[in-house]
């Protein structure tokens, strides 16, 4: 398993981001959320949002983001145990005011990959 995470996995173009946030299904647990919808392309493609409201310090919104990539990073092949044929374009948003330790996140966000799965 490549567990890289290269450009051709990140979501960037504002107006597919838009069409997840419209079209997109959205689940959430504890303080995360994925949004997603299906893409007619070869990977997932996944951007990750802390929002300025929640963590004003952008020191500490860079900080999230970084866990958050690894956390996907190293996640990676449950996304293709839950979806082996299908390719999303997924939205990570992170609604906590407070800055949480990695160990958390990461069972957080495989919590919501667990019921994406049951789902």
């Amino acid at each position: 398993m490549d567990y890289r995470f290269k450009k051709t996995e990140r979501l960037k173009s504002a107006e597919r981001i838009s069409e997840v946030f419209k079209q997109g299904l959205v689940l959430k647990k504890g303080f995360l959320i994925i949004r997603f919808v299906e893409n007619n392309l070869d990977a997932h493609r996944i951007a990750f949002s802390v929002p300025k409201r929640k963590v004003a310090s952008a020191v500490k919104r860079n900080l999230i983001k970084r866990r958050l990539r690894e956390v996907y990073r190293l996640n990676k092949p449950l996304l293709d145990e839950i979806w082996p044929d299908k390719k999303m374009d997924l939205v990570l948003l992170y609604l906590a005011s407070e800055v949480k330790d990695y160990e958390r996140i990461e069972a957080n966000y495989q919590k919501v990959l667990r019921s994406l799965n049951n789902a």
